[in-house]
């Protein structure tokens, strides 16, 4: 879009514009200097009239950086803007209808209420499909340029071109009446650019000079496109119904139908405003009595007659008897090229008023009119006013009329058009309402086959494809809101995986869908989370990921355990499902603990971690072995490997001297961070799927290699059968990672979690917080597989108790940290 740059005239007055004044979109209002109640406000990006709605300069939205207000109103505001990418100046339309929402103080727009929510999505919307039209024709005449479109702050915004140039309603103000070749040099390209968008399915609604912008070069940019603004205005009774006198068409101020005759008749009001120096009077006074002096008339002698026969054609009062679109009307031009001698120079002539004599009355308007003009020749001066009582009560009954059929037309229902001819059985439409009763009762059993046909598919695009048959169908509202549902339960898919890739999704098949903001700023956060590095608050502490706040399905799937062929005595464990809500993010190691990472515990602290460990045995046997320990577990490990042999007490022990040693809040993590993080967005029994075949490609678990090197005999079909190349523990990191790069979380080792053991998720926690009441806190939860353990337990839902002071040699910990 184009807007008036520094060094032109104000659109109101004509008056010269400084260099701290800009043209805004909305109205083309000068902002001046005055207006702004102090230079701190200005800065700020305070409005117009000293209210803090707008964005102060300096925000951001997306690339694009604020300067400063260009205009606003009620609708919305429009910025300067800098393009930090392509370094150039842009304009920048937001969406911030003040009638249904408000900007907060963290620059979020919200709506006033939950009833207001839906019209200001929808709006919004609306502005968003508006500015995706005016992009894809970025490149046609005559119309204003969008170069991109976003959502951001809970609402939309418009991005657009910001050139130097004045409104043609400062030329007028300046010049008066044009010649013909400027007029032509207008009028050529704004037919061009209104032919495309009526083509693309849009109105303007609001053409007048004073949203026509004229470049250096003479070339005209149609500005403040009206037809989402409009829409809502129709859609709803919270915003005031806006039109310029003089230039809107009469079916702009009652019910009547709009389309492109609409556009053509404001089009044509600016074009007589060029040759006869003043607008036309507005279409309600013309209504009463036509004053309007034809453009054949007031341009005879200075203008081509084809040019001027088609701005009468625009002007005609009645919808129908207008060009009904832009090529139809454009053919009445085809003689206007013959353009005539030059125009009067004397400034006396540049104008033109409407001459009060013999105006032209509409026959087909008031029937009874010449009843009148007889009384009020009778009656003398009194009959004016006579005149005008019956010429407003006539008028109020014509538009009753014209609005009851209008509202029939919107219902499209055969009662409503059998109540229309109820109301005027001899009304002008009645025949129209006959035809339309008939044509509905045909259309009911098409109308009925589409509806089922939609609940047996019973996907959105079933729904929108009945919509789009019938969109004010008898089962329309149904189907808005079966469509609604089948976002919502979309949008609920997406939160609970929490990854970027369901956001994603949801964005693909929703873009301009309700929770269109809140899916690109989670996609955004995730996506940052998930590219910072791992991080180590000390030298040797563990290495440590960021993990975001989101929300999870936790526990077994259904029919998991059947699959896994788990022990009876193990299930309902992980039981029953529940959704949990993690409201803040934080940090998860990377990888178990390490033996070299508690080696420097214990060397920092002189830390007694026992002298006794319950070790696997050959043939898978177990015993509780003096002499076996942390540093010694039975088999060779280096300072990578995890360290085992140790306590639920001697984790807690360490995280505690973490805690001291770096003033960090880390701790043992819940079992439902655990299970967040082993997760990863997914659903399935392992972050790889549901395929144990697969389990040696991403850990090291009781596989092949377990039972030949422990020389296992008995139950070998409970293992793994594949073969990860390792007997004991490895190096950590040693196999792939999960989706959000954690390691071992389903093998190596067993891992304690901070949580009191309970039998069942009876009563459990939705907020992810450590379950510590109600429980057997001599016991505590452990999850993950491990080398040693039988297939059945590698699971991300898996849990059992672990006793707090007992150390085994396939057992180890992770820790977690708040932020």
């Amino acid at each position: 879009m184009r807007f008036a740059a520094p060094g032109c005239a104000c659109t109101r007055c004509g008056h010269p514009i400084d260099s701290e004044q800009l043209i805004s979109y909305e109205g083309a209002t000068v902002v001046d200097k005055v207006q702004w109640t102090t230079p701190a406000q200005r800065s700020q990006g305070a409005a117009p009239d000293g209210n803090l709605i707008a964005l102060p300069a300096g925000s951001r939205i997306g690339k694009y950086q604020i300067v400063s207000v260009l205009g606003q109103g009620g609708f919305g505001i429009t910025y300067r803007a800098r393009d930090t990418e392509l370094d150039r100046d842009v304009a920048i339309k937001e969406y911030l209808p003040t009638s249904f929402a408000a900007r907060q103080s963290d620059s979020m727009v919200l709506p006033h209420s939950t009833q207001l929510a839906d019209d200001f999505r929808w709006g919004r919307d609306r502005f968003l499909a508006e500015a995706k039209t005016l992009a894809h024709l970025e490149h046609a005449t005559g119309i204003v340029n969008v170069y991109d479109f976003l959502q951001a702050n809970g609402t939309a915004y418009m991005v657009m071109a910001l050139v130097p140039g004045e409104t043609l309603e400062a030329r007028l103000r300046r010049d008066g009446r044009l010649p013909q070749p400027v007029i032509e040099r207008l009028l050529y390209p704004l037919l061009d650019g209104l032919e495309q968008v009526h083509r693309a399915g849009f109105l303007h609604r609001d053409i007048k000079p004073a949203n026509i912008l004229i470049d250096a070069q003479g070339a005209p940019s149609l500005i403040d496109f009206g037809a989402s603004r409009m829409a809502l205005q129709d859609r709803t009774q919270a915003m005031t119904a806006v039109y310029t006198p003089g230039y809107a068409a009469f079916e702009q101020m009652s019910a009547a139908p709009q389309g492109p005759w609409t556009d053509i008749y404001a089009l044509a009001g600016t074009l007589y405003h060029c040759i006869a120096g003043v607008p036309p009077p507005p279409a309600l006074d013309r209504m009463v009595t036509d004053r309007l002096v034809p453009a054949v008339e007031a341009g005879r002698g200075s203008y081509a007659p084809g040019l001027l026969a088609a701005i009468d054609a625009g002007l005609a009062l009645k919808a129908d008897a207008r060009p009904q679109s832009i090529v139809q009307w454009r053919a009445l031009f085809a003689g206007a090229a013959a353009s005539p001698a030059a125009m009067p120079t004397d400034p006396a002539t540049r104008r033109m008023d409407h001459a009060p004599a013999t105006p032209r009355r509409r026959a087909w308007l008031w029937p009874a009119i010449a009843a009148v003009v007889v009384l009020c020749l009778a009656v003398g001066g009194g009959g004016y006013v006579v005149l005008q009582d019956r010429a407003r009560a006539e008028r109020e009954r014509v538009e009753l009329h014209e609005k009851a059929w209008a509202q029939a037309k919107a219902a499209n229902t055969a009662a409503a058009y059998q109540d229309y001819m109820n109301r005027y059985p001899t009304g002008s439409h009645a025949a129209e309402a006959r035809q339309a009763i008939a044509t509905l009762e045909q259309q009911n059993k098409g109308e009925e086959d589409a509806w089922a046909q939609a609940r047996g598919i019973n996907t959105d695009a079933g729904y929108r494809a009945y919509l789009d048959r019938y969109p004010a169908g008898r089962f329309a509202a149904d189907a808005r809101r079966e469509v609604e549902r089948i976002e919502a339960e979309a949008w609920a898919q997406a939160t609970n995986a929490n990854t970027d890739g369901g956001y994603q999704e949801y964005l693909r098949r929703y873009p301009a869908g309700r929770f269109v903001v809140d899916a690109r700023s989670a996609a955004e956060r995730i996506s940052r989370l998930r590219t910072q590095q791992p991080f180590r608050d000390c030298d040797h502490c563990p290495q440590m990921l960021a993990v975001p706040r989101g929300s999870f399905v936790m526990g077994t799937t259904p029919g998991e355990e059947d699959r896994v062929e788990a022990p009876s005595d193990s299930r309902g464990a992980s039981l029953p499902q529940h959704p949990v809500t993690i409201g803040r993010d934080f940090a998860l190691g990377r990888y178990p603990v390490t033996r070299g990472e508690f080696a420097a515990f214990v060397a920092a602290t002189g830390y007694d971690a026992g002298a006794s460990c319950i070790i696997v045995t050959n043939g898978g046997g177990y015993a509780d072995t003096q002499g076996r320990n942390w540093r010694n577990p039975g088999f060779p490990q280096t300072d990578q490997h995890p360290v085992v042999c140790v306590s639920w007490n001697d984790a807690r022990a360490y995280v505690e001297w973490l805690r001291k040693t770096t003033g960090k809040d880390y701790r043992l993590p819940s079992e439902a961070e655990w299970e967040y993080a082993a997760r990863a967005g997914t659903t399935t029994a392992r972050y790889w799927g549901d395929f144990a075949a697969d389990a040696c490609r991403y850990e090291n678990v009781s596989d092949k290699s377990f039972v030949d090197g422990l020389r296992i005999t008995k139950d070998r079909n409970n293992y793994f059968q594949c073969s990860d190349g390792y007997v004991y523990t490895s190096p950590v990191g040693s196999f792939a990672a999960n989706p959000w790069g954690f390691y071992d979380m389903l093998g190596n080792v067993l891992q304690a979690q901070s949580d009191c053991h309970h039998a069942s998720y009876n009563g459990a926690p939705t907020d992810g917080r450590s379950w510590d009441d109600g429980g057997d806190c001599s016991k505590h939860v452990v999850r993950g597989g491990n080398w040693a353990e039988a297939a059945w337990f590698a699971r991300t839902a898996a849990r059992r108790a672990g006793p707090a002071g007992v150390r085994v040699n396939y057992a180890g910990f992770r820790v977690a940290r708040g932020n």
